[in-house]
């Protein structure tokens, strides 16, 4: 395993970004005509607050306790609370977006860790459901007759 360290700074990074896509799947489901994208939503969600909790608990084995904060001590802002009814696109781009930075800081943590331990099996498996996620939510872009935002953020 590389620096300690920077591994445990990499694993909370990888935690606030996981609650930063929560909250946005959280704002989505509120949306009221979601129509076919709420079970993506759902699945979504429900993939957050679990990896969420994966990725927590990759942290606790690797902090050092006495010097290390608890993740749950950690503050993140809300970005879904920028998000109205109207902007179905913007906020299915915004998570497309988070769970590409994930995707990268998955890839950036799984370099330093020992490929022998059970973790960089479990980023792998994160990583393969986020991209799917990533294709569901690009399906209902484009189901939307929206699909030139997709590409000109993409």
């Amino acid at each position: 395993m590389g620096n300690i360290r920077e591994v445990t700074k990499s694993i909370a990074r990888i935690w606030r970004l996981h609650k930063t896509r929560e909250s946005l799947y959280r704002s989505a489901m509120r949306m009221a005509d979601l129509g076919s994208c709420r079970k993506t939503c759902s699945l979504g969600y429900m993939n957050s607050v679990l990896f969420r909790k994966e990725v927590g608990e990759m942290y606790d084995c690797c902090k050092y306790s006495l010097e290390d904060a608890k993740l749950s001590s950690i503050a993140t802002s809300d970005p879904a609370e920028n998000f109205q009814e109207a902007e179905k696109v913007e906020l299915f781009l915004a998570l497309i977006e988070i769970q590409d930075r994930i995707i990268s800081a998955y890839h950036i943590l799984s370099q330093e860790l020992d490929p022998s331990s059970e973790q960089p099996f479990l980023m792998t498996d994160h990583v393969h459901k986020l991209n799917e996620l990533n294709q569901l939510l690009e399906k209902e872009i484009i189901s939307m007759g929206l699909h030139a935002e997709l590409f000109a953020v993409a």
